[in-house]
């Protein structure tokens, strides 16, 4: 027995702990009532998971639940047939989402379901929801993004050459990774240019799955919470449409998860140093080529990995590795954007600038938030897209709160319960490749915060892809160690399976919205407004006029021109001439004259059906575009002023879309 202590008093009881101490909340939580619940709720107490039993994959189960994919695509197909005939089924479509993912989710996480079979189901709906957006519009390529890059991928085909200028988007010949990729493919194989695209991003999205399912067993050890953790990361709202579109981030993100796969091969001491520097290093130098934004992001994130590792109390085998490659992953964006002749501050600094000052204001409470679920023209989104993106909120923030703490217990093992929090705070951990996952989702309230603003909404749609990485990690835990841990009952797993597809259709809620069903035209509405009548137009332009001509015209039929007509469109990203009140304003005056002059205006595009509705985006040119009348749809004798001044010439008219020759404006001055 040891002797007691100089200062004992005997008799004297041993002091209790006190109440924020690692003990007093552990047995706060232990007792029970409000606070104990609460604690214990949110607690990170990490009880141990029961082994799985090995199984084998059931193709049975496979075999069905493909069929049922299938099913909910044939479901989704007739969905989009009603829609483009005004008969839109939101039903139908939604009861699609739910059949592809519902059964998916309850069997991949089932505790017991064999690794393979896992991974199968994982890839299935990862690729099922590539075909739901490839299904809106099979036959050509229709979003507003899409075309931007379409642009740069024809002038590499036609002219043989990269960086020729893109007036749609100046940055994009930059960073022409996702164009090369496709137009090699098309050389090699003679495929049109959309079967190639979309052969590109099936196979960005198959590595994009698997290798986040990868990354996620490699770093938990736990092919149940990787596949969980998989299927929440597909409820972010750029999965379904944004990052399925052919543009640069559908490709980037691709290179920055096998980027993070490669780096995760070095925790493990006895792998091949220079193996790891290749297979890290490359998909890095192609990020740095494919997108900029994305290139950041990564860099940010082996920063913080190479940080994290230099505290890690266990002696992180890969600490001098992730620093190498941190500074390459900051190196190479940079270095690639000056080699390009710039940083890309001209048009990334503009809006992080502006979103952080709003996103600063409105936490101030000098500032207002934007007004949700209605589009610009002050539209209202149907009653299911509000309650599916509202619930789905709510089952992210659920599942980060009780989750959170349990995820960073696990990276601060072998320490439990409260004792690992403190450990924590203390920068005292042993995993920081799971503490880099944890920390990732709390951009997830972030992300929301900016998308609660006018001017940063996109840098909160661009951050999920990257932040729902962590938050998916966290929410995988809670859900295995809480919601449905070993031995739950079939309406639990039911219950919680239910909850990740309400994950889902909110992303696409949130993501896409009421348009994610094909309709018959609308009036600005981008793939809604992309039709036979205009594409017909911009073929009429490039067959009569040739290639090359300067136009200006509304929004979408300039992207229509660009592409299909193969004209050089005037745009103030490019030109620096806003010719939006030359299309809108009710005569022709010294001033739109004198625009187009300063931009070398060959030809006016009109598009008379502008004159049938509001801009369902709030613009029928450009942003801040002068309009007579906000609350009422332009004018028809607006648009046909043209007639009436001398030095014009109508020289097409297919009922819907004129075009005008300004060449005498020209000769004139």
């Amino acid at each position: 027995m040891s002797p007691p202590a100089a200062d004992a008093v005997p008799g004297d009881a041993p002091r209790p702990p006190r109440f924020w101490s690692p003990a007093a909340l552990d047995a706060r939580a232990a007792r029970g009532g409000f606070v104990g619940r609460v604690l214990d709720l949110i607690g990170p107490r990490l009880d141990p998971e029961a082994p799985e039993a090995e199984e084998r994959p059931h193709p049975g189960w496979m075999a069905i639940l493909s069929v049922g994919v299938a099913l909910s695509l044939l479901m989704l197909a007739q969905a989009h047939h009603e829609g483009y005939r005004d008969r839109p089924n939101a039903l139908l479509q939604w009861t699609a989402y739910g059949v592809m993912f519902f059964p998916v989710a309850l069997r991949a996480g089932r505790h017991g379901t064999a690794r393979a079979e896992r991974i199968f189901l994982v890839a299935l709906v990862g690729m099922a929801a590539l075909a739901a957006k490839w299904l809106h519009s099979p036959t050509r390529f229709v979003f507003f993004d899409e075309f931007l890059h379409v642009a740069s991928a024809l002038d590499i085909l036609e002219r043989k050459r990269l960086y020729t200028t893109n007036p749609l988007l100046p940055i994009s010949p930059a960073y022409p990774g996702l164009e090369l990729a496709t137009t090699a493919l098309v050389e090699l194989t003679g495929l049109p240019l959309f079967a190639a695209g979309y052969v590109v991003l099936a196979v960005a999205r198959f590595l994009l799955v698997v290798g986040v399912y990868c990354l996620l067993e490699r770093v938990t050890r736990s092919a149940r919470v990787a596949a969980v953790a998989c299927l929440v990361y597909m409820g972010n709202s750029g999965f379904v449409l944004f990052d399925a579109q052919f543009a640069y981030e559908s490709l980037a993100l691709t290179f920055f998860v096998l980027a993070l796969l490669a780096a995760s091969t070095r925790r493990d001491a006895a792998a091949s140093p220079f193996a790891a520097y290749a297979l890290t290093l490359l998909p890095l130098a192609a990020l740095a080529t494919t997108h900029h934004m994305s290139a950041y992001f990564t860099a940010g994130f082996f920063a913080l990995l190479a940080a994290l590792s230099r505290f890690s109390r266990a002696g992180a085998p890969d600490r001098r590795f992730l620093l190498v490659v941190a500074v390459a992953a900051v190196a190479l964006p940079v270095a690639w954007s000056r080699l390009q002749g710039g940083s890309g501050d001209g048009y990334l600094g503009p809006i992080l600038e502006k979103g952080s000052t709003e996103l600063a204001n409105l936490l101030s409470g000098t500032g207002r938030s934007r007004q949700l679920f209605s589009t610009m023209s002050g539209a209202q989104s149907p009653i299911e897209i509000r309650v599916f993106s509202i619930v789905a909120l709510l089952v992210v923030v659920g599942g980060l709160l009780t989750g959170f703490f349990r995820a960073i217990a696990q990276s601060v093992r072998p320490e439990r319960g409260w004792a690992a929090i403190f450990r924590f705070l203390r920068l005292q951990w042993s995993d920081h490749w799971l503490l880099l996952l944890a920390l990732t989702a709390v951009g997830f309230p972030v992300s929301v915060g900016f998308r609660l603003t006018g001017a940063g909404w996109e840098i909160g749609n661009r951050m999920g892809p990257f932040v729902f990485l962590g938050a998916g990690f966290v929410i995988a835990v809670a859900m295995t160690r809480l919601w449905q841990p070993a031995g739950a009952s079939p309406r639990r797993r039911a219950a919680t399976a239910a909850a990740l597809s309400v994950c889902f259709l909110g992303g696409i809620a949130t993501g896409w919205g009421n348009p994610s069903t094909r309709t018959g035209y609308r009036v600005a509405a981008d793939a809604a407004s992309v039709e036979p009548m205009g594409i017909d137009a911009a073929l009429w332009a490039r067959d009569w006029i040739g290639p090359g001509g300067r136009f200006t015209a509304d929004r979408i039929n300039r992207v229509l021109l660009a592409t299909y007509g193969r004209q050089t469109v005037v745009t103030t990203l490019l030109d620096k001439v806003d010719t939006s009140f030359v299309l809108l304003a009710p005569r022709l005056t010294g001033g739109e004259i004198g625009a187009l002059r300063e931009g070398y205006v060959d030809y006016v595009m009109v598009d008379m059906r502008m004159t049938t509705g509001l801009p369902r985006y709030g613009y029928y040119v450009e942003k801040g575009e002068y309009q007579e009348d906000p609350l009422s749809p332009v004018e028809a004798d607006n648009l046909l002023k043209f007639n009436l001044y001398p030095g014009i010439d109508r020289l097409f008219d297919n009922g819907s879309h004129i075009v005008f020759g300004t060449g005498g404006l020209r000769r004139a001055r």
